[in-house]
């Protein structure tokens, strides 16, 4: 059996094609870290609310948040996975980070409603 007949994507791409990919994979690292970003300023706000409660919800808002930083994290870790990823493992990475990264996010969106509405 010939190679090509074993694995037929292993076909070689033009030049152009894998130069668009290293394009797109930068760009997605360079939004994946903007997002990382943003979060760190929406679990600051989360701490900052903590910091302003009452004794009970004070606790409530550190637990939250502290679980919230465990899930940052772990999208940090697919991040610096991403940036270090060939391109076979690179596409697995990205959607692994995309998942951590969604659930996160609501998490802290969830959490910043909450203890907005538990503070009127």
């Amino acid at each position: 059996m010939s190679s090509q007949t074993q694995n037929p994507t292993n076909e070689s791409k033009p030049a152009s094609l894998e130069q668009i990919s290293q394009d797109t994979r930068a760009t997605l690292e360079q939004e994946a870290k903007a997002k990382l970003d943003l979060i760190e300023a929406r679990l600051e706000e989360v701490k900052a609310k903590a910091n302003t409660a009452k004794a009970e919800a004070k606790a409530e808002c550190l637990k939250t948040a502290s679980e919230l930083e465990a899930q940052r994290d772990r999208a940090i870790e697919y991040f610096q996975g991403l940036q270090a990823a060939g391109d076979d493992a690179w596409k697995d990475l990205h959607s692994s980070f995309e998942a951590a990264f969604g659930e996160l996010r609501s998490g802290v969106d969830r959490a910043i409603e909450h203890f907005k509405s538990a503070a009127s």
